[in-house]
């Protein structure tokens, strides 16, 4: 019985540790419904995603909200 035991703490053990290791997601409103395509995080908490019809947003609180970001004229 201790060899049952030990297997059964691993295993709970296991669980535990991989719904920390995982992180939380949770849905955002972005404010857009153009199609988003790809995000780049900056490790100061400031973020930034592209999408469809030259759509970029901005996040300064690591992604908590999204505001729209000006693009430059070239």
């Amino acid at each position: 019985m201790p060899g049952w035991k030990r297997v059964h703490l691993t295993w709970l053990l296991v669980f535990y540790a991989s719904l920390s290791a995982f992180g939380q997601w949770y849905p955002v409103s972005s404010g857009t419904t153009n199609n988003l395509n790809g995000s780049y995080l900056l490790g100061s908490g400031t973020g930034f995603i592209v999408g469809d019809a030259g759509t970029i947003l901005k996040t300064t609180d690591l992604g908590a909200t999204w505001g729209h970001s000006h693009r430059g004229q070239s």
